[in-house]
């Protein structure tokens, strides 16, 4: 009995590395697929509802050792705002634990790359003996261990997204525990800052985007434990496989592997090698990981930024939407277009370095004189589509150098920006920008740095019925 209750608070302070009698400390080593687990503020960093459901076995064959399955739910709404759960059942030897708590985030917008977020768990937790594996549940040693009670649950964290590049600062233990005996606390008293956990990772991609390679760290800060680190690195391939590993400090290595389908769904497995904390156990740890993300993610949607961070769809995404020319486009419209004649008519804009000549006016495809036209003059044969030139400004949300399709132009970036927001709603992908030449904010649909197959692109565009006046935009 007595050897039973050693190994049992042996647990419990080796798995939390952190205050005894706390809530259930984040413990998983595929941390990096689910941020939200660490970091309440990550709620909505997938850009849509996502559901994650994680169970890890410890020390498989070792009577009593820990076994964790967590549930989490979170997604963007309106406004910056983001909601999330978490729902945790945990047991360790013959203690229990259980959770709920429920988020609530917000994020800052500072442009299209750059996102400052705060999140604020709370709940309950309830813990208890299993009394039926318990010889004497009389016994005052396990009395005084842990009583059944409910105790206040709830975390606190930011964090700050450039890019592909996040850091987060969590405090995992934000209410003080609600304990039974308190004898060895009398020396000390509890504050959040008690435990602080770190967290940073960036995503390299190459190959044409077709893969990167992500490395991430935690650190845990801990007054009362020994502090502690944990470093991983995940190679994925073609939106469809990834794998990697990861080391905790004093616990040993893990080796991970995780498949994706259709850019919802995502399984991941983990197997960890023994720990080299506790001398003689040598046995397996073993985690398994399910995503499943609903719907389609929408620009600006809440707490997503312009570039999301997931590992359900881990498409690239640019910030002003570069579009590879190697890659296959998606089209706008399903309508089958009909070829009309085009001829662009230039309307260059006075910049302060040059006058912009305006081109002569062209065809395309078609070397007929007759269809030259005088500015102004309509052909009923002719589709005439609106081309401007402007330089690059030096604003801080320019539009950098090349060929936009504009399909909305506004004076006020609040009015784009609505504009933008209703067209990721209905499932369009646009971006939007400034133009200082013209002092006008650009709603665009699509980017590229060459003018191949450009005018292919404008009449797809503007075959589809929402996108009729789309137009060219050149910065130079």
């Amino acid at each position: 009995m007595i050897n039973r209750i050693v190994f049992l608070i042996t647990l419990i302070i080796l798995s939390h590395s952190g205050q005894v009698f706390s809530q259930i400390s984040p413990n998983s080593s595929m941390f990096f697929v689910n941020l939200y687990q660490i970091n309440p503020s990550y709620a909505g960093l997938e850009g849509r509802p996502v559901f994650n459901l994680n169970h890890r076995q410890q020390w498989v064959g070792i009577d009593g050792a820990p076994v964790t399955t967590r549930f989490t739910f979170d997604m963007p709404i309106k406004y910056g705002v983001t909601v999330g759960a978490e729902i945790i059942s945990d047991k360790r030897s013959i203690l229990k634990t259980n959770s709920a708590t429920f988020t609530v985030g917000y994020a800052v917008h500072f442009d299209q790359k750059n996102v400052l977020r705060f999140g604020l768990s709370g709940g309950v937790g309830y813990r208890n003996i299993d009394y039926d594996q318990v010889d004497n549940p009389s016994d005052p040693a396990i009395q005084d261990a842990v009583d059944n009670n409910f105790y206040m649950d709830g975390n606190f964290g930011m964090s700050f997204q450039s890019g592909y590049f996040l850091f987060g600062v969590a405090l995992p233990n934000f209410f003080e525990p609600n304990l039974n005996n308190t004898s060895s606390f009398e020396n000390g008293s509890f504050t959040p800052l008690n435990e602080i956990l770190f967290n940073a990772s960036y995503r390299f991609y190459f190959a044409l985007d077709d893969m990167f390679f992500e490395p991430s760290l935690i650190y845990r800060y801990n007054q009362i434990m020994p502090n502690q680190f944990e470093v991983a690195g995940i190679l994925y391939l073609k939106n469809l496989i990834w794998f990697g590993g990861s080391y905790r400090q004093d616990y040993g290595a893990s080796a991970m592997l995780g498949l994706t389908l259709n850019k919802q769904f995502m399984i991941g497995y983990s197997y960890g090698i023994g720990s080299a904390k506790l001398p003689g156990i040598g046995a397996s740890t073993h985690e398994i990981h399910l995503s499943i993300a609903l719907g389609k993610r929408t620009q600006k949607s809440a707490s997503s930024s312009d570039i999301f961070v997931s590992y359900v769809d881990t498409d690239r995404v640019y910030a002003d939407q570069r579009v590879k020319q190697q890659k296959k486009t998606e089209t706008i419209s399903k309508v089958t277009p009909v070829t009309p004649i085009i001829v662009e008519i230039e309307e260059p804009v006075d910049t302060e370095e040059e006058e912009v000549v305006p081109e002569q006016v062209r065809t395309s495809d078609h070397d007929d004189p007759r269809l030259v036209m005088d500015r102004g003059r309509k052909l009923s044969n002719v589709t005439v589509i609106r081309s401007e030139t402007v330089y690059e400004g030096n604003s801080d949300f320019e539009l950098p150098k090349g060929n936009y399709i504009i399909v909305g132009e506004y004076k006020e970036e609040s009015e784009a920006r609505q504009y933008y927001d209703r067209l990721g709603n209905e499932g369009y992908r646009a971006e939007f920008g400034y133009v200082s030449r013209k002092r006008m904010w650009m709603v665009y649909i699509y980017r590229s740095d060459s003018k191949i197959g450009f005018r292919k692109k404008v009449i797809e565009t503007r075959n589809n019925p929402d996108f009729k006046e789309a137009w060219i935009l050149s910065v130079l």
